[in-house]
């Protein structure tokens, strides 16, 4: 777990998501030049509620909370970036932080408005 990062957590989220068949996951999808992390898009035949846009991020492990939240901030303006995008205004889009130092994870909702 010493070299752990960004994209490890990806790729087992990414694993672990390719079990269920009802999303089209998309990873690193370029969007104007811009790659969300993972989205999950509703596939036919079924029915969503929620499709999914997630977006990873990977802090080092400090004891300093100032880096925490730094690393917070820039997801949160990633996302808010990717959301200008025409190609990301999908119904029932419901869009997630997620960040990591490999020993907490934070998982936090986005609020759409």
């Amino acid at each position: 777990m010493i070299k752990l990062d960004e994209k490890h957590i990806k790729t087992l989220l990414v694993t672990l998501l390719y079990q269920f068949p009802i999303y089209f996951i998309h990873s690193e999808r370029e969007m104007d030049k811009k790659y969300p992390d993972v989205l999950l898009l509703e596939r036919s035949p079924f029915a969503v509620k929620h499709q999914h846009l997630i977006e990873l991020k990977y802090a080092k492990k400090s004891d300093n909370a100032a880096d925490w939240e730094a690393k917070q901030q820039e997801g949160i303006a990633q996302v808010q970036g990717y959301l200008q995008l025409p190609a990301i205004a999908v119904p029932k889009l419901s869009v997630w932080l997620m960040l990591t130092d490999s020993e907490r994870v934070e998982i936090q909702r986005i609020r759409l408005e």
